[in-house]
């Protein structure tokens, strides 16, 4: 998989977890649930920052 490819998928990655945030009311996510779902995100956006420095 090359560089884009990566960085590609990775984005999906986080669209569907800021997905997730924004139905966590409606689903019923649980506070630690919702911490969970923050540290991924997180993590995520520094592995495409790295990327595309």
């Amino acid at each position: 998989m090359d560089k884009r490819q990566l960085i590609f998928e990775l984005r999906m990655e986080i669209a569907a977890v800021r997905q997730a945030l924004r139905d966590s009311e409606d689903a019923g996510l649980t506070e630690v649930q919702i911490d969970g779902l923050l540290e991924r995100l997180s993590y995520l956006l520094e592995i495409v920052r790295k990327l595309e420095e």
